[in-house]
């Protein structure tokens, strides 16, 4: 696994690819990520869909390696827990569908 803020920037580049594909673009910002404690939480708003939020957990015990334990998305139409890679988190995001407000 690579070392966490790396993947936190690669998690924050295909949030905002998949922002600027899903999301009008004048309509939509993409907030984080936003540090809370053992996460990280990205927003992605719009001014006419639901929010989707993204939490990234990350594990790093006092002598193991830093790593990503979990990704969740919430605010598609289907909420879910993804496995810690970023492959998943593509591929999840290649057939989320939107929720309007």
């Amino acid at each position: 696994m690579a070392h966490v803020p790396g993947v936190i920037d690669d998690i924050t580049k295909i949030l905002t690819e998949f922002a600027l594909t899903k999301f009008p673009v004048k309509a939509l910002e993409v907030i984080g990520p936003l540090s809370e404690r053992k996460s990280y939480r990205w927003r992605i708003t719009s001014t006419r869909y639901k929010e989707i939020t993204v939490l990234a957990k990350t594990s790093g015990a006092l002598f193991s390696k830093p790593g990503l334990k979990e990704i969740s998305i919430y605010g598609t139409t289907h909420e879910r827990t993804l496995k810690p890679n970023l492959e998943d988190l593509k591929a999840y995001l290649d057939i989320a569908e939107l929720v309007p407000i």
